[in-house]
């Protein structure tokens, strides 16, 4: 739990620089800060890697690992966006988007993993489902209260699938887990810290999503969204030391 102080201390003393910045459009300042804040929980999850007491393989952690890191690199070009020349903004834009989603990606692989690890894939089928229902909801109200131009309300509800699926998927990881009468205890902290972060991304991508693209962005938002995305983050890193 000292690597909570060691990199969750920094990572909200870098976050709240950023955060400064930007509201400022400082942006050279806020792309430098930003990426210090993402290096934490990525730093995190390494150190939580070699501290885990289960001997974990690099083979378990190395999805959320790459994860994070496509995390960072995401956040840096999302933001650099705004420092370099119009020109190529956009490029830089979709090279940060396509980073958050391989992001996204191989953390569903690695909570599909970890369902066939506890031999739960019997009833895949049921998050999968409820993951479809909560896209298609919100992909109406993206359709219908957002403005914005049509590709980036595809991309918006590509996201939303992506994170639909991590959240629902490691929520019936976390039931399947609990109501096994051969449940691993000790396992039991990973599966709710995994949940508990992907709820905290959903949340942090919808009101990102909204905020971007709604007609009356608001900063308390803006900021709400980071907090949520940045908690998340630290918690996938926290979730590896409890990882078998």
């Amino acid at each position: 739990m000292l690597g909570l102080v060691y990199f969750g201390v920094p990572c909200v003393f870098f976050l709240a620089l950023f955060i400064n910045y930007e509201h400022n459009n400082k942006f050279k300042q806020a792309v430098i800060f930003k990426g210090l804040a993402s290096a934490m929980f990525l730093s995190f999850a390494l150190y939580a890697y070699l501290t885990n007491n289960n001997g974990v393989s690099y083979k378990a952690a190395n999805l959320l690992i790459v994860g994070l890191g496509l995390g960072l690199i995401g956040d840096v070009f999302l933001n650099l966006r705004f420092v370099v020349k119009s020109k190529i903004s956009n490029p830089i834009f979709l090279f940060g988007v396509a980073a958050f989603l391989a992001g996204h990606i191989l953390y569903l692989v690695h909570l599909i993993n970890i369902t066939s690890m506890l031999s739960f894939t019997n009833y895949i089928y049921i998050p999968i489902l409820i993951a479809l229902v909560i896209t298609a909801v919100i992909s109406y109200l993206i359709f219908k209260k957002l403005d914005a131009k049509l590709p980036n309300k595809i991309v918006g509800i590509i996201y939303i699938t992506a994170i639909s699926l991590v959240v629902t998927i490691a929520g019936y990881n976390l039931i399947r887990h609990f109501a096994s009468t051969n449940a691993n205890i000790s396992f039991n902290y990973y599966l709710i810290i995994i949940f508990v972060a992907t709820v905290l991304f959903f949340a942090s991508d919808v009101i990102l999503i909204f905020n971007s693209f709604g007609k009356h962005p608001r900063f308390a938002l803006r900021i709400t969204n980071l907090s949520l995305y940045y908690v998340a983050q630290i918690l996938i890193g926290l979730s590896i030391i409890y990882l078998i």
